[in-house]
């Protein structure tokens, strides 16, 4: 479609969640170094929870594991929370109130260029993801891989040295 990966995101998730059954799903775009340059995910945290993430979890967590997939022989892998994790801040804070108990993660790449890691949750009320769905989210990569090659467009210089710094938040009852 020639359209920027991350405006395809919100169509593609759920289309992929009925290819293998998940609960709900994230796109992560990351540089070579694993840090997360873009993201889209079906659920987020709070916003508090949200903003702390990257600071407690990010380096821990999500990019000596993301860098360990990179490097691996196959593109998919699966796994779910052990007792060990339910008793560290990263279940509490993050897996826990997003309802993660079983991951499939698949490593998506353009050709040889590695995007970004699509992530399938499951919770505990689900079964594990199986040797199945691996086979699945496999046979689908490389559509993947070409829906979300399209970066998004720089912005123009001009344009950021016109930039105001003023901006507008409209807040419900709620925050």
């Amino acid at each position: 479609l020639g359209l920027p990966g991350p405006l395809v995101l919100p169509s593609l998730l759920p289309v992929l969640r009925q290819v293998v059954k998940a609960d709900h799903a994230a796109f992560f775009y990351c540089d070579e170094r694993g840090s997360i340059t873009n993201l889209y995910a079906e659920r987020w945290l709070q916003p508090v929870v949200q903003a702390r993430y990257h600071d407690r979890h990010n380096d821990a967590q999500f990019r000596a594991r993301y860098l360990e997939r990179v490097a691996a022989g196959r593109p998919v892998s699966r796994r779910s929370v052990s007792a060990d994790e339910r008793e560290q801040d990263y279940y509490r804070e993050v897996l826990q109130p997003l309802a993660i108990e079983h991951f499939l993660y698949a490593i998506v790449r353009a050709g040889s260029r590695v995007l970004g890691q699509l992530s399938l949750y499951r919770g505990g009320q689900s079964t594990e993801f199986s040797a199945r769905d691996e086979e699945l989210l496999q046979e689908v990569l490389h559509y993947l891989g070409e829906a979300l090659a399209v970066p998004s467009p720089p912005l123009a210089v001009g344009v950021l040295e016109q930039a105001v710094e003023e901006g507008l938040a409209v807040f419900d009852s709620a925050g």
